[in-house]
């Protein structure tokens, strides 16, 4: 638990650090809720992809709904069954819906003989017509990201991979 809250103010320090640094300061309130949410509902995601995941899709403001698309919440989740109503509502429910689908993507990645990090997120981005034609650029740019957000947060290049656990 007070590992949690320490990775949750790492992660919140480097996500500060890292707006800033891209010209586009963040609110600190939003950014530390986000990043206490992103902790608590990471699963076997590492947090600062996840982080990374939440800047590029909305500034990690969970109110954000795509007008065009339909998807809302942090991590631009395509509407479940009962609108976005939840996961505009709730930090933490936000960021469960983004893991669910980064677990689904990465499920039908395994499906097809694929376990690499490049597919998950090419799933998760643009879903299987993604994964099947590789589309590529988007998710090593959030590899890209989240490496910036990693090294900011005190930890070597490379020293986790984005799925948990050791690269």
């Amino acid at each position: 638990m007070i590992a949690d809250l320490v990775l949750a103010v790492r992660l919140c320090g480097a996500i500060l650090a890292y707006s800033a640094s891209e010209g586009e300061p963040l609110p600190p309130g939003r950014v530390c809720a986000a990043s206490r949410a992103i902790v608590a509902e990471r699963g076997a995601w590492d947090p600062a992809l996840l982080g990374a995941l939440a800047w590029a899709e909305s500034r990690l403001d969970r109110r954000v709904t795509n007008p065009r698309s339909g998807a809302c919440g942090a991590l631009q989740v395509l509407r479940q069954r009962g609108g976005c109503r939840r996961l505009t509502t709730s930090e933490r429910a936000s960021y469960a819906a983004g893991v669910a689908r980064l677990d689904g993507a990465r499920a039908f990645c395994v499906r097809r003989g694929d376990r690499s990090s490049l597919c998950a997120l090419a799933g998760f981005m643009s879903g299987p017509a993604g994964v099947r034609g590789r589309w590529y650029a988007r998710p090593r740019a959030a590899l890209r990201r989240a490496e910036a957000i990693r090294r900011l947060m005190g930890g070597r290049p490379g020293a986790a991979s984005p799925i948990g656990g050791a690269a």
